[in-house]
């Protein structure tokens, strides 16, 4: 799960913001394929949990 907060200062010329994604911190494999020919298993996992801030500001 993701999440965005964002905050407009008055005047609407800045906008704050914070976000996360991955927010629960989802730890495993989503998916699996198994490479027969090389007897291995490719496994792609859940990315890891980021958080940040932005502002913005139009002129």
């Amino acid at each position: 799960m993701n999440a965005r907060l964002f905050y407009s200062l008055p005047g609407d010329k800045v906008r704050l913001g914070v976000f996360a994604n991955n927010l629960f911190k989802e730890d495993g494999v989503l998916r699996r394929t198994p490479l027969d020919i090389f007897g291995n298993t490719l496994s792609i996992y859940a990315p890891p949990r980021t958080v940040g801030e932005s502002i913005e500001a139009t002129f």
